[in-house]
């Protein structure tokens, strides 16, 4: 019967909702202590989720609202907008959403619920991973091309726009292959049911594997099939049909997509957040060897002015001695006037660089805290690493960081953020 292809796929995939995954009984106190661990388990995460929706959300606005109103419009300010638009979003309606799906255990019901929370919580970590990229290029630019005006603010806004519609078409694919039912082949019973039920009655009341929304990164998921659709292989000496089964758990279902087109696309947005982690490590790193360069040759500069200080007076003397004799000033009335023009260009330069490099590191160290956060989600879905459902959810705390993080390296912003709040008392 089906159960036998159930558990093949069972065996092959990762899955949370996994009540039926076992055969084998399990003693009553087993139970009862695994029952207490899910439990517990349940409220940390509850609670968890929750603290990260309040804060998130307040944290969020406020940094919104600050770096709208400022009056330089740079492109740091426009990468920084859209990546407090993104996580605010995510704090109020994806956060939310996953604490109702935790309380549900994923059972929807109905399909639309199903794909749109997919939709949801696949397309923000691309957005939040390829903003950051985005940001380390800028930053790049700013740094160590600082003539050559790659990006600009209507530049940076086009980008912004180009990747929300990237990430969107991720979560679309990834919704479409998501839903309540699952198609799975199975073998025709040679004698009708008893008791007046039908074999569609019975198909649904089958044990069938279930398979939860944390598979969508899982490029290990292997199927015994028999075509492109994924469905279990069973004993070609009975006849087989398709059947849409209704599970009322959102799972990948190969109703839209195959399977075959499943797998690629889980390998591409797995490599996605690869791809940008490498993208921003060379960056930041050309950065960082960047601004030792030009330490180094300002140390060099700095060694050289204090030799000319040293022998100055004999220098001057004999500049002095050469001029009476050649009846020339080696100095002109011009040069002298452009001097004070060209030291405050100089020091415009060295201020505009500072601040760059100021802000460079303080998005880097949002970074960071971006890819501490999602690392275990990932390996989990890869499952490079032993799942966790806590701390899976923990890759929700980089949407909820970044307000924490300009508080603490961005003066200007607590500048801000104090007159804010004492404009509300």
């Amino acid at each position: 019967m089906a159960t036998n292809g159930a558990s093949n796929m069972t065996n092959n995939a990762t899955t949370l909702l996994s009540a039926t995954t076992s055969a084998v009984p399990v003693p009553q106190s087993d139970e009862a202590s695994q029952f207490e661990t899910s439990q517990a388990t349940f409220i940390i995460v509850i609670v968890m989720l929750s603290l990260f929706t309040v804060f998130g959300v307040i944290g969020n606005a406020l940094a919104f609202y600050i770096y709208s109103k400022k009056r330089d419009k740079t492109t740091s300010n426009v990468f920084i907008l859209a990546l407090a638009a993104t996580d605010f979003v995510v704090c109020l309606v994806v956060v939310p959403y996953t604490i109702i799906a935790e309380s549900v255990e994923y059972e929807f019901v109905y399909d639309i619920p199903c794909k749109l929370y997919m939709f949801c919580i696949t397309s923000n970590v691309p957005l939040s991973a390829f903003i950051m990229t985005a940001i380390a290029f800028d930053r790049y630019c700013c740094i160590c091309h600082p003539f050559l005006h790659v990006l600009t603010v209507q530049r940076a806004k086009f980008a912004c726009v180009a990747l929300t519609i990237l990430s969107a078409l991720l979560g679309v694919m990834t919704a479409l292959n998501f839903g309540v039912y699952e198609l799975q082949r199975l073998e025709i019973p040679l004698e009708a049911p008893g008791n007046g039920t039908s074999f569609n009655e019975t198909l649904n009341e089958t044990d069938v594997s279930r398979q939860t929304y944390y598979d969508v990164m899982n490029v290990s998921l292997s199927y015994d099939v028999t075509n492109s659709t994924g469905y279990p292989q069973y004993n070609e000496t009975r006849d087989t049909e398709i059947h849409k089964v209704y599970l009322g758990v959102c799972v990948p279902g190969a109703i839209i997509l195959s399977m075959d087109f499943t797998r690629i696309y889980q390998k591409l947005y797995a490599g996605t957040f690869l791809l940008c982690l490498i993208a921003v490590a060379i960056l930041y790193t050309l950065i960082y060897r960047s601004i030792l360069v030009r330490r180094r040759w300002r140390s060099k500069r700095k060694r050289m002015s204090c030799y000319t200080s040293v022998n100055g007076v004999e220098t001057a003397a004999e500049e002095t001695q050469l001029t009476a004799i050649n009846g020339n000033n080696i100095i002109t009335d011009e040069k002298k006037s452009k001097r004070p023009f060209q030291s405050r260009q100089a020091a415009i330069r060295e201020k505009t660089l500072y601040a760059n490099i100021k802000t460079a590191a303080m998005l880097f160290v949002v970074t960071v805290v971006f890819v501490i956060s999602f690392l275990p989600s990932w390996l989990m879905g890869l499952q490079i690493i032993q799942f966790s459902v806590i701390v899976y959810n923990l890759y929700f705390l980089n949407n909820v960081a970044n307000p924490i993080i300009y508080a603490f390296m961005n003066r200007a912003f607590r500048d801000d953020l104090r007159a804010l709040i004492r404009g509300c008392k």
